[in-house]
């Protein structure tokens, strides 16, 4: 998998470009359902210890996908490039041609958007339906520090 900005922004020939990206959105592909699976679960009338271990794992991935999502925005902006944009053949517009490069990575960006979106959302479900709702304090119930 495309791990670094570097790498994307590196990657000068077009076939190079869009193997890469389809390469990443089926490691993505591959990863992702176990998020998905984690979204999709009921969290409603759930006891206090498994509500908590949810809310870490779903708040685990957030990381994950913030650093997929640069990879994904750099993707969609190194295909704008002039990199490409250089190569544009005859006959062909140029937003045509543009939208050849950047089109994967403009949908990779929303659906990783969507998914901290998601993430975020979870968590703050969970803050809620533990009483933790605006602390910052982590994991702890409604106790008062002495």
């Amino acid at each position: 998998m495309i791990s670094s900005i570097r790498e994307v922004l590196g990657l000068s020939d077009p076939a190079d470009f869009l193997a890469a990206l389809l390469l990443f959105d089926e490691e993505l592909d591959g990863i992702l359902p176990t998020l998905y699976k984690l979204l999709d679960k009921n969290i409603s009338g759930g006891d206090v210890s498994n509500m908590e271990i949810h809310m870490g794992l779903v708040e685990s991935w957030r990381g994950r996908l913030v650093r997929w999502l640069s990879l994904a925005v750099a993707f969609e902006e190194h295909g704008e490039s002039a990199v490409f944009q250089a190569m544009k053949q005859k006959g062909v517009s140029v937003e045509c041609h543009r939208k050849t490069y950047s089109a994967g990575g403009k949908a990779l960006v929303a659906q990783l958007e969507g998914l901290v979106k998601c993430v975020d959302s979870r968590v703050n479900q969970c803050k809620k339906l533990l009483g933790l709702e605006g602390s910052n304090e982590g994991y702890r119930y409604n106790s008062k520090i002495a």
